[in-house]
């Protein structure tokens, strides 16, 4: 998420809320911990300042102050030196046990941890809208395609476990690579079992990093009519490679399959056909363009019809969108309109796995066969190495790049070839609700160690310090997950929550993390740390978070004024 930059009204209410409800569960921790061990809370505050509203119930008083960046817990004896009253001395911070300190310092962090596990249940139970786990263009020769699947399989279930979604089921086969596998599907009204072992192939992890995958070489089902000229019969009847067909003798057709069924009604005869052509951009060539002009067509269905090869036409998926004229396929020969048939003798009906495949040779040669103007030619290709930017953790990095699609590498798949033009086949997912649990604690573990590596790998340099972000970057996170909805505002707040718990847990005095340390050190010596210790301590960890402000507020002015550009 990222781009666009906007101080609306409903971007500000967004933020506020957001920002409201982490600070909330994590003073919340805090203080029912406090209340648990009969700790006196003197005030529950969300924000910083003056207080917008305030009331008190009981011996606590409750505020909404003017700063929400922010709130705190303000407890009887909470600060060294504060004065407290003989009579309630039993009930003040620094007179409890020390193991009970150090559970409302955790209580808060904890909180956040947790927090995440309501927010994915409750995704899960309202019913996301996920791409449905049907089974689109199978890759000749992979995997799926040598046991059997076919396109429009709905899979059910991976080794018992239970499919909702498409990536559900990628998920399951990535951590699966040579192992065999168990898939329970769904073909017409007939349950099929069929076992098969994931390919194991070098992916990357979220940090850029290799990390061995299992892959079978399905993609999902993206509906579209995109079609690219594969003979001299498409020329002639005025077909370019990227059309998109939108009615066939004023039939609408959202699928190649329909448009056949629809040309098949007419075989002999001419017919008008009606596309959406790619228009060329002031900012770019024809192939990169995004904008479409309806055009119409008269074409001549020739007798005995059978399918779109009969027109001269065949499946945008293997046709080449756009080259970097100085890229390695560019200087190998290759064109754009090029419709790829194989890889290095194997068979190539998956474009994405194509592109895979080829930048995984990175120096070695790849023979690269294609069908350009009716005519089979072969190429060789050799991948360059390149330095490119890890978005992931901010620092440049080698990798091989073969020239395929537009920008910088590694360029957008979208540029790289022509996709069918459609929108993927989505549906709502059902889960119970020990399933929804289940996938929740499931998926607030993955965060949490996630983010857990990527703190240390912020520590040890891995992955630059540009890539912290304060209150300016969370509001523009808020407000484009609110634009995206309610199921991905609360992905986004889970996320950000398990942020707030972790960072809370370093050993910064100023942090609950150092409040933590220090009950640690008392409880191992028996006796408090000394005041003078404390205060030096905390006197270097406010410096720290100084620094860390100025940090923060400097990536994010940078930010801002990037958006802005």
């Amino acid at each position: 998420m990222g781009g666009s930059f906007s101080f609306g009204p409903s971007s500000v209410a967004a933020f506020v809320l957001f920002i409201g409800i982490l600070i909330f569960v994590h003073e919340l921790g805090h203080f029912l911990a406090a209340k648990y061990f009969g700790i006196k809370v003197l005030k529950f505050s969300l924000g910083f300042g003056p207080p917008l509203v305030r009331f008190e119930r009981g011996e606590t008083t409750y505020q909404i102050a003017l700063l929400p960046l922010g709130g705190f817990v303000k407890m009887l004896g909470d600060v060294p030196g504060d004065e407290v009253a003989q009579e309630d001395r039993h009930r003040a911070f620094n007179t409890v046990p020390v193991y009970q300190r150090a559970v409302v310092a955790f209580a808060g962090p904890l909180f956040n941890l947790v927090f995440p596990v309501a927010c994915f249940f409750a995704y899960y139970v309202l019913g996301p809208t996920v791409k449905a786990p049907v089974i689109g263009p199978v890759e000749a020769g992979g995997p799926a395609h040598v046991a059997g699947l076919q396109e429009g399989d709905r899979v059910l279930s991976v080794d018992g476990e239970r499919v909702w979604s498409f990536e559900r089921m990628a998920s399951l086969i990535r951590t699966r690579p040579d192992e065999l596998v168990e898939i329970e599907l769904l073909r017409g009204q007939e349950t099929k079992l069929i076992q098969l072992a994931p390919k194991a192939v070098m992916g990357s992890d979220e940090f850029g990093g290799d990390l061995q995958q299992g892959r079978i070489g399905v993609g999902p089902v993206q509906l579209g009519t995109r079609v690219g000229v594969d003979g001299p019969l498409g020329l002639s009847n005025g077909f370019t490679t990227g059309d998109r067909l939108l009615t066939v003798a004023g039939v609408r057709v959202q699928r190649l399959s329909e448009a056949e069924e629809a040309f098949r009604g007419h075989h002999g005869r001419e017919v008008e056909v009606v596309v959406a052509r790619p228009q060329a951009l002031s900012a770019g060539g024809l192939l990169a363009a995004s904008r479409e002009r309806p055009q119409t067509l008269r074409v001549k269905v020739p007798p005995g019809f059978a399918s779109l090869a009969d027109l001269g036409l065949a499946s945008s998926e293997t046709f080449i969108r756009a080259l970097d004229p100085r890229g390695a396929a560019a200087r190998a020969g290759l064109r754009p309109g090029d419709r790829v048939v194989s890889l290095s003798g194997s068979p190539v009906t998956l474009f994405v796995a194509f592109a895979m495949d080829l930048r995984r040779l990175e120096k070695s040669p790849a023979r690269i066969e294609v069908v350009r103007d009716g005519e089979r030619l072969e190429f060789t290709v050799r991948n360059d190495e390149k330095e490119t930017l890890n978005e992931a953790t901010g620092r440049m990095q080698s990798g091989f790049d073969s020239g395929l699609g537009l920008g910088a590498a590694p360029r957008h798949l979208s540029t790289a070839h022509w996709d069918p033009g459609g929108a993927f086949l989505m549906e709502t997912a059902h889960l119970s609700l020990f399933e929804a649990l289940a996938v929740s604690v499931e998926t607030t573990g993955k965060v949490i160690g996630s983010i857990t590596l990527a703190l240390f790998k912020l520590f040890s340099g891995d992955i630059s310090v540009k890539q912290v972000g304060g209150p300016i970057m969370l509001f523009q996170v808020a407000a484009q997950a609110a634009e995206h909805g309610l199921f991905t505002y609360l992905q986004i707040l889970a996320i950000i929550s398990v942020n707030l718990g972790i960072i809370n847990l370093l050993p910064i005095p100023v942090f609950d993390g150092g409040h933590l340390l220090f009950c640690a050190i008392e409880a191992i010596k028996r006796k408090p740390v000394d005041l003078r210790v404390r205060e030096a301590f905390t006197i270097v960890g406010l410096l720290l978070l100084a620094v860390l402000v100025v940090l923060v507020f400097t990536n994010d002015i940078s930010r801002l004024s990037d958006a802005f550009r």
